[in-house]
């Protein structure tokens, strides 16, 4: 477009309103693009749920059912049990579990998702909405898989007196509603 030599103002005018405008808009096309951030909301991670449990305790049998309907329910649940009274290996996996984050005594149900564990399961109000919102917080930012790692490591080469690798912790449901 060319502009008339009287019209140099509005031509300036007009080129600031442009400018202006693609600042101002700039923001809300970038917003409206994919995002190529991985833990963006609209692409929400897969998350592995490792339950190590035996069929004689009660509340490892709350757990799994728990679990079991909620991996049912979001795809984007991994859950892996591991029974303890049938599987060596599930044993070894145990103890390397329990000697990184450091409980003791050893118990069950373990539960572990991300970085943190869940000794004990009370009920899906109290133990099991904790972990939807771990479960959530780790789709979210994509927490590191630690439980993952230690069950692929050989149990015997975990040393105890090791510093637990990860700022995760461990939770354990409340003791007779305290």
């Amino acid at each position: 477009m060319k502009i008339a030599p009287g019209n140099a103002p509005f031509g300036r005018l007009m080129g600031a309103l442009a400018v202006v405008a693609l600042l101002v808009l700039s923001p809300s096309l970038a917003e409206s693009r994919p995002s190529s951030d991985p833990r963006a909301p609209s692409n929400p991670a897969k998350v592995t749920v490792y339950l190590f449990w035996t069929p004689t305790c009660p509340h490892c049998v709350k757990a799994k059912t728990f679990l079991e309907a909620l991996a049912a329910n979001m795809p984007e649940i991994r859950l892996r049990t591991l029974e303890l009274s049938t599987d060596e290996a599930h044993d070894r996996a145990f103890q390397a579990l329990n000697t990184h984050f450091r409980i003791k005594p050893p118990a069950v149900p373990l539960i572990a998702v991300g970085d943190d564990v869940f000794v004990g399961f009370d009920t899906d109000d109290t133990t099991g909405a904790e972990l939807r919102s771990n479960i959530a917080q780790c789709r979210r930012v994509r927490c590191a898989d630690v439980a993952g790692s230690i069950i692929n490591r050989e149990a015997s080469q975990i040393d105890p007196g090791l510093p637990p690798e990860t700022g995760g912790g461990v939770r354990r449901p409340p003791i007779f509603g305290k």
